[in-house]
């Protein structure tokens, strides 16, 4: 019997699976971005091109939590791309990098997570974008593109 009602993930879960996104990300051979460019949660600096996978771990949540402790999650994430924007040619070449993490994401889905290491009591279900780029640009040049990510999986209760 399953229970539907809507709990948040702890803190330490939403941080142990998303690290294990953010390592997987850094491994992504992706244009235009090289591995140091990766953050997570914050840039380094408001000048130079970065890329950063961001928490909400407010929106994360337990949903149809079974009897034996077990349920299926939802964690939403943000992947900003922070990158001069002055062109069109300049903001395609932002928007095909997160347009490509997407697709990237859905490959790995298919595959069954083949190349992204989880926990043992994490079973993945579905990673993908659920929301295209949007962008805000600051008065230097720089702007912001970020676009929502959303990983969907299995926690395993106690006794499985």
């Amino acid at each position: 019997m399953e229970n539907k009602s809507y709990k948040k993930l702890t803190y330490e879960e939403y941080n142990r699976v998303l690290d294990c996104i953010y390592d997987f990300c850094k491994k992504l051979d992706i244009q235009n971005v090289q591995k140091n460019m990766w953050k997570l949660d914050f840039f380094t600096s408001n000048k130079d091109d970065q890329i950063m996978v961001q928490r909400i771990s407010n929106r994360a949540e337990k949903i149809n939590e079974n009897i034996i402790g077990g349920y299926t999650a939802v964690l939403p994430f943000y992947i900003n791309f922070q990158s001069g924007a002055k062109t069109e040619k300049s903001v395609k070449k932002i928007t095909d990098v997160l347009d490509d993490l997407a697709n990237q994401f859905e490959m790995e889905t298919m595959n069954k997570f083949e190349n992204i290491v989880f926990p043992d009591d994490i079973v993945p279900q579905k990673l993908e974008m659920i929301a295209n780029p949007g962008v805000e640009t600051y008065d230097n040049g720089i702007a912001n593109f970020s676009a929502l990510y959303q990983l969907t999986y299995y926690k395993k209760g106690a006794f499985e």
